[in-house]
């Protein structure tokens, strides 16, 4: 009997297949490593053939846990890291480059110079965001200039092109479907939401071919159907991850609110659905489309949140692991004056800026490696605060609570400053590795005709609720010096003198 939905969770350290029961609670999971290919001080790329290869592995280990096989699997649904693109031959399947990371800021020169020149000046209005270095449009431009070999295949007609569950959608239903998610094509910056396709002008003025580009669809859809697990099974929910999560969360109403933290840390707030342009440092993405009616978010980023945890394990040596961070931070009263802006590959909030790099200031004699740790969990709440009230004075929304999920949600004292420096309670979601998933199995499920949004019943838990636990004067103090340290480390890399040679 088909009562079991199999979810490919894939983020840019690895990939999640989680088994989900029709009461959507996860029977069974298995995660795959992914490897990520870095090149100081802007590449950031990975293997789109590992990253296939590494999903079927992860969706067979898990249907094996559980003790099913393919006639057991109602749908398949998929959540991907958005902004990750790839570019892969048509007849044969096979990339002709390792695919770019969102993350990576290769492109930081080149979109400073086509912005000089007016470059799709409406771009902001009619696609959600302003230009930033994954900009669709602004990386394929770099290729072109910059990889004969890949202008050439662009130019033929036999190249593809895709965010990450395009081609696992390609690759899964053996290269007959060709299609991305609403909830991901509206992430690139390039898809126009008043006319409602792909923005024309915006290719042909960065001498982009369009044929490379693939359909749109709802979030819940049947895509196709694979048989790469044996029988056939029909995959019916494609979102991006973020948007996942909102759904998860229950976020289906105008105000609700999400914050995951993962690799990066996105906040996101349901808007309702009618598409707004979004304000500086924000950006407006379609959530989902469901049974023909679309809602809207607007997303705040922090994109090397976790990336900055890690790097206070494996670069700085100052924890064992990633969950010694809570308990080496908590050992100090307070960050000892100490302020980390945690901008290791750029920054979204207040303003975008590529060139801010990671900086620490008020270092002391007094300063030891707990000061430190606790001043980066302290200066991820900050920028959330940041985001928080850049999205109340572009909505007019007071925002009281903000459900979190995502491996780093797990530290206390984090999640804790969540609430102090946000002033809004932060319901904590009680298994965070499975948010994302438990999103797409849902929408999966609607668009496999089992579910409604309607008859969906909550089925996302919370551990805990943190409250706010200072004061707003002193709430207001460290923000104010936090964001006199964004200040002065802003625009870094773009002194050449600063510019660590290639």
């Amino acid at each position: 009997m088909r009562d079991h939905i199999l979810v490919i969770d894939e983020g840019t350290t690895g990939t999640r297949a989680i088994v989900f029961d029709r009461a959507f609670r996860a029977v069974a999971r298995s995660y795959q490593g992914l490897t990520l290919h870095t090149q100081p001080p802007d590449r950031i790329e990975q293997d789109f053939e590992e990253i296939y290869e590494k999903s079927l592995m992860a969706c067979r280990s898990a249907m094996k846990e559980a003790g099913l096989g393919a006639e057991d699997i109602l749908c398949i649904g998929v959540a991907n890291q958005r902004n990750t693109v790839g570019l892969w031959n048509r007849n044969t399947g096979r990339p002709i480059r390792r695919g770019v990371v969102w993350k990576d800021t290769r492109t930081s020169g080149l979109l400073e110079r086509e912005l000089r020149r007016g470059y799709a000046a409406n771009g902001p209005l009619r696609c959600g965001r302003q230009f930033v270095t994954s900009t669709a449009t602004v990386l394929l431009q770099w290729l072109m200039e910059n990889e004969p070999e890949t202008r050439a295949g662009l130019l033929s007609g036999d190249i593809a092109y895709g965010t990450v569950d395009a081609w696992l959608v390609w690759m899964l239903t053996r290269a007959d479907t060709h299609a991305t998610s609403y909830s991901n094509a509206s992430s690139l910056t390039v898809y126009d939401n008043i006319d409602d396709g792909w923005c024309t002008p915006i290719f042909e003025a960065a001498g982009v071919p369009m044929h490379i580009l693939p359909k749109v669809r709802p979030e819940a859809f049947e895509y196709g159907a694979t048989t790469a697990f044996g029988a056939p099974i029909p995959i019916t929910g494609v979102v991006g991850d973020q948007q996942a999560s909102l759904f998860a969360h229950g976020c289906h109403e105008a105000g609700d609110v999400k914050c995951t933290n993962g690799t990066g840390t996105f906040m996101d707030i349901n808007i309702g659905p009618g598409y707004a342009a979004p304000d500086i440092g924000l950006a407006t993405m379609v959530a989902w489309e469901i049974a023909g009616k679309r809602s809207y978010l607007l997303e705040g980023m922090l994109p090397g949140t976790g990336s900055t945890v890690q790097w206070l394990r494996d670069g700085a040596g100052m924890i064992e692991s990633e969950a010694d961070a809570h308990e080496v931070a908590a050992s100090v009263a307070d960050s000892g004056g100490v302020y980390f802006v945690v901008t290791l590959s750029g920054a979204f909030v207040p303003r975008y800026d590529p060139y801010a790099r990671g900086a620490i200031f008020g270092i002391s004699h007094d300063t030891t490696k707990a000061h430190v740790v606790r001043a980066t969990l302290e200066g991820i709440a900050f920028g959330v605060a940041d985001i928080m009230d850049i999205i109340e004075s572009r909505t007019g929304l007071r925002i009281r609570d903000i459900r979190i999920d995502g491996g780093a949600s797990r530290n206390d004292l984090l999640a804790q400053s969540f609430a102090d420096f946000t002033r809004c309670d932060v319901p904590r979601a009680a298994d965070s590795d499975i948010t994302t998933a438990l999103g797409a199995a849902q929408i999966a499920a609607i668009g496999a005709g089992a579910e409604t949004l309607g008859s969906l019943s909550r089925a996302q838990s919370y551990d805990r609720v943190f409250r706010p636990a200072i004061s707003e004067k002193e709430r207001a103090r460290r923000l104010a010096c936090y964001r006199k340290a964004v200040e002065r480390s802003s625009e870094w890399l773009k002194e050449e003198s600063c510019v660590r040679e290639r």
